[in-house]
């Protein structure tokens, strides 16, 4: 397929891991002259527009309500047939049922899986199964996940396949960004810097980062601070907590970001304690720019991360040696870790390889 037109579709174009993959994706594949299409189900929170190629045709949205499902799936088929494109690809699972609602015997339809895990309830079960009868190809961001969906028996090895998320490599000067970082932060030189980003909420799992943290700080005389990038829910509570744990001075929470590379570039060490993830952005985000991570080993990250090669692991669900794996990680030899760090999410999430999967993936589905 050297040419082509894909039609995604996706809930919104707001600030979010699955609409950033798909930005990054859109502009993979324009950039080798496929011409992406993209219909949000929402008008609303269109952030990431400002992302696209111009290459990306952007559609009216679908004015998609609960109850107005019908609706939407007959605007996509009037999309579908004004385009002729040569897949329908969605992400996200409101999308897929969408998607599939407006599926005809001459649609490709392929969904990516981002990070939910296998629907456990009757009725999800039957839904899933009704639209994976529609679905041509189930695509999974980890190993992890696709062995998930494969055990529930929602899908099959031969319809699915796992692409890992496309990151581009970020374009910064990284020693003027962390210098000007931290003056602005008020951070010295030799500070060793932890860094969180991402959504403040429930499933990163943050009091068991700030009680780790709280734990390996009260222990040394060098200066260490934990620089949290991002908002959300949890917030107000995170903050009572780092006063609780007697830490506010050490935890610097700096919000929302536009260029959350210029943070990576100020930090030496990004720590990541969520309960599940299946193919973490911020964590690639970090590693090309060079920073440490010390993660959890949950769901897709062992697939990115060789403990005490390119970053360190830290066990799910057992909290009590993460001061330890911290003062690993301070540790060790940062630079070295740090490339190796770099070179490995480069390969694992290039676009360029990112684009070529796809496509070839498209062309073997319509028998090309």
């Amino acid at each position: 397929m050297s040419q082509g037109r894909i039609l995604f579709v996706i809930n919104t174009l707001d600030i979010g891991g699955a609409q950033t993959v798909l930005v990054n994706s859109c502009n993979a594949l324009a950039a080798v002259g496929v011409t992406p299409h993209i219909v949000p189900l929402k008008p609303e929170r269109m952030f990431l527009a400002s992302r696209l190629s111009s290459k990306v045709v952007i559609h009216d949205s679908l004015c998609y309500r609960t109850r107005k499902v019908f609706s939407a799936s007959k605007k996509l088929k009037e999309i579908i047939n004004e385009v002729n494109p040569d897949a329908v690809h969605t992400h996200l699972p409101i999308s897929g049922y969408i998607a599939a609602l407006a599926w005809s015997r001459n649609t490709i339809l392929v969904a990516t899986e981002h990070g939910r895990h296998p629907p456990g309830g009757i009725f999800q079960k039957l839904l899933e199964r009704w639209t994976e009868r529609r679905l041509n190809h189930r695509i999974f961001v980890s190993r992890n996940l696709q062995e998930l969906f494969l055990a529930s028996g929602i899908t099959t090895e031969k319809n699915s396949s796992v692409i890992y998320n496309p990151v581009p490599p970020p374009m910064l000067n990284k020693s003027e960004a962390r210098a000007r970082i931290r003056k602005t932060l008020g951070i010295s030189g030799n500070t060793i810097v932890f860094n969180f980003t991402g959504a403040l909420r429930a499933v990163k799992n943050l009091p068991r980062l700030f009680r780790s943290f709280a734990s390996f700080a009260g222990s040394r005389s060098q200066n260490c601070i934990l620089l949290v990038v991002g908002d959300g829910s949890e917030r107000t509570r995170s903050e009572a907590l780092c006063s609780e744990l007697g830490i506010e001075d050490r935890v610097k929470f700096a919000g929302n970001q536009n260029s959350v590379n210029d943070f990576f570039a100020a930090s030496d060490i990004f720590v990541l304690t969520s309960r599940r993830e299946a193919f973490p952005m911020a964590l690639v985000e970090a590693m090309l720019c060079g920073v440490v991570p010390v993660c959890v080993a949950a769901g897709g990250i062992p697939e990115l991360l060789e403990d005490g090669v390119n970053g360190f692991l830290l066990e799910p669900d057992d909290s009590s040696e993460d001061a330890a794996v911290f003062d690993r990680a301070v540790s060790s030899d940062l630079n070295v870790m740090s490339i190796k760090a770099s070179e490995n999410a480069a390969a694992v999430s290039s676009p360029e390889n990112h684009a070529f999967k796809l496509k070839e993936l498209y062309s073997a589905l319509r028998g090309e």
